[in-house]
């Protein structure tokens, strides 16, 4: 079977793009740019600033490198769409507002993601054990002895740190 390659995108040399761009001698160029990044919509910036048509934004948003600063400013769109959908101007339902939320809290400050765990304390969920009695409780304190239902439901592992009165790792 016979693999395709992939082929990386030509880079654009600066200078030719330039000579030819309407954005790079657009006298609002900095504003259409600011737009971009701000995830405003191609065809919008290409109307609202008589660009001809969204391919005219993308090819030099593409030359300028324009798309990968665009993705690293993920968090601040999301904070757009959650204020616009907060508003009752915007037509957003719910479930995408929270959707966006779970999203920014799954960013750090750099945009990137970051999955944030629950720790557990073992230990807090051992002695809080519904099926503790208050002799059971007594003898551990006093000699450290498990109670047997502990040591049959529970794995070696924890057992063990118990009983050796450390966390498991």
């Amino acid at each position: 079977m016979a693999t395709k390659k992939k082929t990386q995108p030509k880079k654009i040399a600066a200078w030719r793009h330039a000579a030819n761009c309407s954005i790079c001698r657009h006298p609002q160029r900095a504003e259409i740019e600011a737009l971009f990044l701000q995830w405003q919509s191609q065809a919008k910036i290409a109307k609202e600033y008589r660009l001809g048509n969204r391919l005219t934004v993308y090819r030099h948003a593409r030359a300028m490198n324009l798309f990968a600063e665009r993705t690293s400013n993920t968090r601040s769109t999301l904070c757009a769409m959650i204020e616009r959908g907060m508003s009752s101007s915007m037509k957003v339902t719910a479930s995408v507002v929270v959707q966006a939320v779970i999203a920014l809290s799954k960013l750090d400050a750099e945009g990137r993601t970051v999955e944030q765990f629950e720790q557990i304390n073992s230990h807090a969920q051992f002695l809080n054990d519904a099926r503790w009695t208050h002799g059971q409780m007594l003898r551990y304190a006093e000699t450290g002895e498990l109670p047997e239902w502990f040591e049959k439901d529970s794995p070696d592992t924890l057992v063990r740190a118990f009983r050796d009165d450390k966390p498991p790792n």
